[in-house]
């Protein structure tokens, strides 16, 4: 976040220079910024620095630029549980014939739409789109981020009651994320695989209460606060299911809070 933003400062005047890139750097720096600040669940920030990124890209780049700036934007809303807002932006992407360069990040954009209408409970569109999302990536060798689109694709499984397929796509989400040294997204493939383990034919609840725990340690580390949230709502369902009415209760209040703090309301919602 910090070279970010010197590189922000360093653009300040040349929103609109490509300096050779296949992007706008204005546009990427922006974008990227955008996303650790939703990781971290300064959605304000956030929203406004992804906004910025998407309008440059109207005037700059309507290319390769705009596929990232809606991918940025989406993908902001998308971790916020602004679904709604996710999609119609996402889908704007989706809707232009990408050129030869923007099909590289073609699987951004399909991701975090397929992960829109997961959580819309679209899962009939969301299936195919978030598997299309990951051959696309595999196709061109693009392994930024394979790890998270993984996540996503097994998350849709889940949903659509599928624990069984699940549980290897988001094993293998774990193994590229440690691979390449993705640590937030090691994070997400925890959780998910904890949740997995509640969900599976011969549950494994204390594996799963394990594995809520260990991705809660990492991103309280990194400061990944929806994730923190995210892991407390799961432990207080697990626990929740397991009879331990109090630690339930406490869970899913630490839960409530953070998602109060930052105004997550979709997932407040859940938490009710």
């Amino acid at each position: 976040m910090d070279f970010l933003r010197k590189n922000l400062e360093s653009l300040e005047g040349d929103l609109h220079e490509r300096y050779n890139m296949t992007g706008l750097p204005s546009v990427l720096s922006r974008v990227w910024l955008a996303l650790c600040l939703a990781e971290r669940g300064e959605f304000g920030e956030g929203l406004i620095i992804s906004e910025e990124a998407l309008q440059i890209a109207e005037v700059g780049d309507p290319g390769y630029s705009f596929f990232i700036g809606c991918a940025g934007l989406g993908n902001v809303c998308v971790a916020r549980g602004d679904f709604d807002r996710a999609i119609a932006v996402l889908e704007r992407g989706l809707s232009r014939e990408p050129d030869e360069a923007s099909k590289r990040v073609w699987p951004f954009v399909g991701s975090a739409l397929g992960a829109a209408y997961t959580h819309t409970r679209r899962l009939a569109e969301a299936l195919p789109l978030l598997q299309e999302s990951v051959e696309r990536a595999a196709a061109v060798k693009l392994k930024a981020n394979q790890s998270i689109r993984l996540v996503r694709l097994a998350e849709a499984h889940v949903r659509a009651g599928r624990p069984e397929s699940a549980f290897p796509l988001a094993a293998q989400a774990l193994d590229l994320a440690q691979e390449h040294r993705e640590r937030g997204h090691e994070a997400h493939a925890i959780r998910l695989l904890a949740s997995i383990e509640v969900e599976r034919e011969a549950p494994a609840l204390d594996r799963a209460d394990e594995g809520y725990r260990k991705a809660l340690a990492l991103a309280a580390q990194l400061g990944m606060r929806p994730l923190q949230a995210h892991c407390h709502l799961g432990l207080g369902r697990l626990h929740r299911r397991t009879g331990h009415a109090d630690s339930a209760a406490s869970a899913v209040a630490a839960a409530r809070d953070l998602y109060r703090a930052m105004d997550m309301t979709f997932w407040l919602h859940e938490t009710e």
